[in-house]
């Protein structure tokens, strides 16, 4: 409770570290609220070591940012305090914005879409709502007269609102889903100024990536209620693991991360060890300490990986087994990631 409430005392002085570590997934698990994306723990009760009354004293702190107009103030009262008016007030906006969304025009492009942050805030409010905004946007997505990054964005919305769906709704997205992953639904407005510009253009414009296999393949992992379709997914996503643009790569590698642990058991995480994209070997990180002694020679070259975000998801990982029974392959890299020259690994292991 004494560091929970020194944090909300640091963001009360708009220390931006402090706001951004209240809305990590540990610190909200601690708090009593579920993290956004945590799919796993739709629908079961809170699992804060708080008491009733310390919970509801830091939700007033949460209240009390708001009311100063802090950064972030307004996302961490509504994972918080979810029934707090001023948030079903918010929730109920985005709602409207939503599904009053216009068809697009012929003759102009926003390219600045709030779909993402509306869909996060509806999920705050009735079924029924977060239902119809889940079917406007998959409209969205499967329109070809939208820009990728509009149709990305919904798709991204959709998985926000999948999560807390009956298991009907969750089949009938996911069937929505699978021709995303495939790539059979890319090809949208604008697709020619994305990706690599001809060596002798003129002007070279890159809005990103236009691909919609990334997303699609992330909201059929949020939308999969059943072994087969967990399966498919990670079939999916192991092939997506080889494609040629970055952006694809690194959501298959966070769609393997979020199935559960006996789908992916099976991967060779020694192969994701060699990838080029540093998420692939931030996945493969995760992996090993899953079997720690099966991998003990990978999680070797793990923890001299040339990237700082690797070696920090291996010690993050690696801490998990800390203890007094905690296997000898495992000691032997937690002393080792604990000289680490970055102070952000070292730091992980020494307060395990």
């Amino acid at each position: 409770m004494r560091a929970l409430t020194r944090l909300f005392d640091l963001a009360d002085v708009h220390t931006d570290k402090a706001l951004n570590v209240l809305l990590r997934d540990q610190t909200l698990r601690l708090l009593g609220a579920r993290p956004q994306d945590d799919s796993s723990a739709a629908g079961t009760a809170s699992c804060s070591p708080l008491s009733d009354d310390e919970q509801n004293i830091l939700r007033r702190r949460a209240d009390e940012l708001v009311k100063r107009e802090h950064y972030l103030s307004n996302v961490i009262q509504a994972a918080l305090n979810p029934g707090h008016p001023d948030v079903q007030e918010r929730a109920r906006t985005a709602r409207d914005r939503i599904l009053s969304r216009p068809e697009p025009e012929p003759n102009s492009m926003s390219l600045d879409s709030t779909m993402v942050p509306d869909s996060a805030m509806v999920c705050h409010i009735a079924s029924d709502d977060q239902r119809a905004c889940l079917d406007k946007l998959l409209a969205v997505a499967s329109d070809r007269r939208e820009s990728a990054s509009n149709r990305q964005d919904a798709l991204i919305g959709a998985r926000n609102l999948v999560v807390d769906q009956e298991p009907e709704a969750k089949g009938t997205t996911f069937r929505t889903s699978q021709p995303f992953a495939l790539g059979a639904l890319d090809g949208s407005r604008l697709d020619e100024f994305t990706g690599q510009a001809h060596p002798l253009s003129t002007l070279k414009i890159n809005l990103g990536s236009a691909s919609l296999r990334g997303p699609g393949l992330r909201l059929a992992a949020a939308s999969a209620t059943t072994a087969d379709e967990q399966k498919w997914v990670k079939g999916q996503a192991a092939e997506l693991l080889r494609s040629d643009d970055a952006h694809d790569v690194q959501e298959a590698a966070l769609t393997l991360n979020s199935l559960p642990r006996d789908v992916t058991e099976d991967i060779d995480a020694r192969a994701l060890a060699d990838h080029s994209h540093v998420t692939a070997r931030q996945l493969s990180a995760v992996l090993c300490m899953q079997q720690p002694q099966r991998f003990a020679d990978t999680t070797a070259r793990l923890a001299a990986d040339p990237s700082v975000r690797v070696r920090r998801t291996l010690a993050e990982a690696a801490t998990a087994h800390a203890g007094p029974d905690v296997p000898p392959v495992v000691a032997g890299l937690l002393d080792r990631l604990g000289k680490d020259p970055r102070y952000s690994v070292r730091v992980l292991v020494r307060f395990r």
